[in-house]
C-alpha cells in the first residue's frame, strides 16, 4: 500500500517522509480514513463494565457472582 523506500536514509526514519507515504495511502484509499464522528468522541467505551453488568446500569442475571452462593 505505501512506499516506504524514500523514508529510511542513513539508518534513521524521516518523519515527514513517513507522514507523507501514510497520507498518500489514505488519499488513495478513502476507506482507510476514519470519519468525524468517529473521532469526536475521544476514548469510546466498548464491551461490558467489567461489573457483571451489559450495560453498566443494569444487573446481569446470567453473570455467576459470589454473592448468588447460598
Amino acid at each position: 500500500m505505501a512506499d516506504f523506500s524514500a523514508v529510511t536514509a542513513d539508518g534513521k526514519i524521516n518523519a515527514e517522509k513517513l507522514t507523507e507515504a501514510v497520507k498518500k495511502v489514505l488519499d488513495d484509499i478513502p476507506a482507510l480514513k476514519a470519519k468525524a464522528s468517529e473521532n469526536a468522541g475521544g476514548v469510546q467505551k466498548i464491551g461490558g463494565d467489567g461489573n457483571g453488568t451489559s450495560d453498566g446500569t443494569k444487573p446481569n442475571s446470567s453473570i455467576f457472582t459470589h454473592a448468588d452462593e447460598g
